[in-house]
């Protein structure tokens, strides 16, 4: 995570490893507030020693991670209808290639591995290698495959095809904030891009619940979801399937990849069909 640091009681400061990483940013930003979505702009950049530093305002309020326990049925109803029609806004936007608004990196969690995503990727090959990790054998398995069994396996369960949408892809309560308003500002856009809709509902569900939410805060919060960003229940199992196996089998798609039926940074050696 990003070093964050309150600079005063109008400003934050964000490093950032490279200058690529503050364009992507800044486009989105940018484009958020074009379409008139509460967001904190940013009103400097500096570049450092070791990367750049961004300088935003600062939101006066709370997020909703630390806010939620406090709010009832009424406030949670009110704030989902107030995100929904600000993801519906986002929808609104296409593209037709996938990653993020300036580089093209596809700057996702879900999909990390050694092989490594290249720029502007399609949607058919987005979904091609979330399609991959739910099917992937052993390595032995993998590297045994032909062309045509290695396509086999990017086949499904999710369709190949899907719009690419803007996406926030982290709207997890702690990049919700509460202004002085009793509104929902949106924060932290470095990992915004074009991507299928179910990114933002799944992305949504990416992190842990603090312990004073009980159950009830817990099923508040999946109401709030479901209203705001619709219902993804397959899609997010499948990405929250194809991060963890990526995670521990990091180059598991190296024959995948190698065969052309998902695509790659790293160059390998043709194969040939294996008989």
């Amino acid at each position: 995570m990003a070093r964050v640091i309150n600079l005063s009681a109008a400003y934050v400061s964000k490093a950032y490893y490279n200058y690529g990483e503050v364009q992507d940013m800044m486009f989105a930003v940018e484009l958020a507030h074009s379409m008139n979505i509460r967001t904190p702009l940013v009103r400097r950049t500096l570049q450092q020693e070791d990367g750049y530093e961004c300088i935003f305002d600062r939101v006066q309020g709370p997020n909703l991670m630390d806010a939620w326990a406090g709010l009832g049925w009424i406030a949670t109803i009110r704030l989902s209808f107030q995100l929904r029609r600000v993801i519906q806004r986002m929808r609104s936007q296409t593209n037709s290639t996938a990653g993020s608004l300036g580089t093209g990196m596809a700057r996702t969690f879900w999909l990390e591995d050694k092989c490594k995503i290249p720029p502007r990727p399609s949607s058919h090959a987005v979904m091609s290698i979330v399609n991959f990790w739910q099917n992937v054998g052993s390595f032995r398995e993998e590297s045994k495959k032909t062309k045509e069994q290695h396509e086999s396996t990017c086949q499904g369960p999710l369709k190949l095809s899907q719009p690419l949408v803007f996406t926030h892809h982290d709207l997890a309560p702690r990049n919700l904030m509460l202004d002085s308003a009793g509104d929902l500002c949106l924060i932290d856009w470095d990992y915004a891009g074009w991507y299928p809709p179910f990114f933002e509902y799944a992305g949504m569900d990416n992190f842990d619940r603090p312990q004073d939410w009980g159950w009830m805060g817990v099923f508040r919060w999946k109401v709030f979801t479901w209203i705001a960003a619709g219902f993804y229940s397959k899609e997010t199992r499948c990405l929250n399937i194809a991060r963890g196996t990526a995670i521990r089998f990091r180059a598991a798609r190296k024959f995948n990849a190698q065969a052309g039926a998902t695509p790659s940074t790293t160059v390998f050696p043709v194969r040939p069909d294996n008989d």
